[in-house]
């Protein structure tokens, strides 16, 4: 992200706000950022800082002439997306990734900025500096909730600083989510970037070779790896497993009943407990074997999805260009 501190806000009045927001910006190199020196009326004004501070100012500058970055915001006291004492508050805030629940999710976040670290190198640098921070969702269903509050806080939208990561929460592929368009709707009007994630929940992309670990004579975990074909196991409840047999699902679910028609009725039945039973706690132990997954696990168990090959390696990317 980068920030264009217009000249107009370049006066003797502003000299300590913009000190503090220079610095602010200067320090480890948190945001790029622009001025255009030629336009400042007074330019005296630049003795006033420290002089590291003005080497990076004279870095940026060439940059910004060389490269003609996107993705700008313009702080202005006369007409932008910041004035000056609003840019302070925004450059100070965190950035959040919003996840239905900060510390069992965070384990998959944690594991995909471990094992793809050229795409992570930005969020890593921001996670390091605890410029980011991992935030609790309450749930799905939560998400617009605990936007909202936030939103009211400052009394608008444009403080924000935050990506919406969920679960698709589907049970077979579909072309469109409507169990999330209240939620993608909400974010669309507030200008929120938000993934929808392809598999059912973040529980269905553990590598194979680690769920295999978990109890390879249990009965659900034989099945899901020897009878199972990728879009199966992309949207079955792991945790609950089908939880009825096949002659008790209704017809209302004859769209997951033919997602696993090639199985025989063992086979169907094998899977209707799920993997709750192995754990304690599922929600709390289950995201912990994300901690010894690999890229070329993530990568396999990926691979196959129809338009999201790379879908763990593009959601790091998308995160890393809000930063």
């Amino acid at each position: 992200m980068w920030f264009e501190l217009k000249a107009d806000i370049f006066s003797a009045s502003n000299l300590e706000d913009l000190r503090k927001l220079i610095n602010d910006l200067c320090y480890k190199h948190k945001y790029n950022f622009f001025v255009d020196i030629d336009q400042i009326k007074d330019d005296s004004i630049l003795d006033k800082f420290y002089s590291e501070n003005n080497e990076i100012i004279a870095k940026f500058y060439e940059s910004y002439i060389n490269d003609s970055p996107k993705n700008v915001k313009i702080v202005s006291d006369i007409e932008g997306d910041f004035n000056l004492s609003e840019a302070i508050i925004y450059v100070e805030e965190k950035f959040e990734l919003i996840l239905e629940n900060d510390k069992y999710d965070g384990e998959f976040v944690d594991c995909l900025l471990k094992e793809f670290k050229g795409k992570s190198k930005k969020i890593n640098w921001f996670k390091q500096n605890n410029w980011f921070k991992y935030v609790n969702g309450n749930g799905g269903t939560g998400i617009i909730n605990t936007l909202e509050q936030k939103i009211s806080h400052f009394g608008n939208n444009k403080f924000l600083k935050c990506f919406v990561l969920v679960d698709s929460d589907l049970e077979y592929p579909q072309t469109d989510n409507l169990k999330r368009k209240t939620l993608i709707d909400f974010c669309d009007i507030n200008n929120i970037p938000i993934h929808i994630l392809y598999k059912r929940e973040i529980e269905n992309y553990l590598p194979l070779e680690v769920f295999e670990e978990i109890n390879p004579s249990n009965s659900f975990v034989k099945t899901y790896i020897s009878k199972l074909d990728d879009i199966q196991r992309d949207f079955i409840d792991i945790e609950k497993g089908m939880q009825k047999t096949r002659s008790n699902w209704g017809s209302n679910k004859q769209e997951v009943l033919k997602l696993y028609g090639n199985l025989s009725d063992d086979e169907f039945i094998s899977l209707r407990n799920g993997l709750s039973s192995e754990f304690a706690n599922f929600k709390r132990d289950y995201p912990q074997h994300f901690r010894i997954a690999t890229q070329v696990g993530l990568i396999e168990i990926t691979k196959h999805q129809l338009n999201a090959t790379s879908e763990l390696q593009d959601l790091l990317e998308n995160i890393s260009s809000k930063l």
